[in-house]
């Protein structure tokens, strides 16, 4: 889903709920077999599983600090939520953590990535020192695809509350990607891939 995401270009805010929505739907759904649930999808929420091994055990909740959380999002900040996606052979979909759901979210993909060469993404790549896709259309909001060795994708949203872009003005030459160029350096130091 993430790479299907990167290459999109008009994505509104609501385009952004509906995707995390359905990329949580994925991951939660994603050890049924035939409409039955299996064994994993018994274990309490709260059970707590590895990170999936194609991402060095990377804990997405350890590249952003609550105190980063609001200061990105704009909002206050809960407790963040983990969520170790599944490694299935027919989609890798990987380990997300979100706070506050619709504020911030990054989660890790396995797939081929194609860097587009849109102004946004070019800006984005060179900011960020790295292939980067943006993919949100909408200044008000950020969806960045940050590209790495052996097809590892790392994938962060931003959407501040409307409150906060009323206070903060946005437009395409300040956009909420621009803003949060400093957090990304700092995601993608932190992770540690190539």
């Amino acid at each position: 889903m993430g790479r299907a995401l990167s290459r999109r270009v008009g994505v509104s805010r609501a385009g952004l709920a509906l995707c995390a929505l359905a990329l949580v739907t994925q991951v939660s759904c994603a050890h049924a077999v035939d409409g039955e649930a299996t064994e994993a999808d018994r274990q309490p929420s709260s059970a707590v599983r590895q990170p999936s091994g194609a991402f060095e055990g990377v804990d997405p909740c350890s590249l952003v600090t609550s105190e980063e959380a609001r200061e990105f999002s704009g909002a206050p900040v809960g407790k963040a939520r983990r969520d170790l996606g599944p490694q299935l052979q027919s989609d890798p979909l990987g380990d997300s953590c979100s706070w506050d759901d619709t504020y911030l979210r990054i989660w890790f993909d396995v797939g081929e990535f194609e860097a587009r060469e849109d102004s946004a993404s070019t800006r984005l790549s060179g900011a960020v020192g790295r292939p980067a896709n943006s993919a949100s259309g909408d200044p008000g909001s950020c969806l960045a695809a940050i590209s790495f060795t052996d097809d590892r994708v790392l994938t962060v949203s931003i959407s501040p509350p409307t409150r906060t872009l009323a206070n903060e003005p946005v437009d395409e030459s300040n956009s909420v990607c621009d803003r949060s160029v400093p957090l990304l350096r700092d995601v993608i130091t932190r992770v540690g891939w190539e």
